[in-house]
């Protein structure tokens, strides 16, 4: 999932609860890189923890890996791991700096995952031009 502009934080919800209807994906990639978790306040980061613990059996084995470079998008995203892994929930979240880390992690092919990308619908918020 790529990630472009600054979503709310209902918006991530929205797509984290969108991502567990239908085939549920074993593997996820949440893609920062073009946008910012900076809206993700304390309760947020506790309310998707949660999300995720609510869904985690329908993706026993699977794993998350945010691709996150910047310094505030990295600790959003280590905020959520933290309470991930304290659940001891049969998946694993993993915030990485690098695509190739972070692909590593759960053993995607670069080109399959530019693939993903072009194929996928971005969680988009447009900036607000400037005045």
């Amino acid at each position: 999932m790529e990630v472009r502009g600054e979503p709310s934080a209902a918006q991530f919800r929205s797509v984290l609860v969108h991502n567990y209807e239908g085939e549920v994906p074993r593997d996820i990639v949440w893609d920062v890189r073009s946008g910012s978790a900076g809206a993700l306040d304390t309760r947020s980061v506790r309310t998707m923890a949660e999300l995720i613990r609510d869904r985690a059996r329908l993706r026993v084995g699977g794993r998350t890996a945010v691709i996150a470079p910047r310094d505030l998008d990295y600790g959003v995203s280590r905020m959520v791991e933290s309470r991930v892994m304290a659940m001891r929930l049969p998946i694993t979240y993993q915030t990485f700096r690098t695509v190739e880390e972070a692909l590593a992690a759960v053993e995607l092919p670069r080109e399959r995952f530019e693939a993903l990308l072009a194929a996928a619908m971005p969680l988009e918020v447009p900036r607000e031009p400037l005045r």
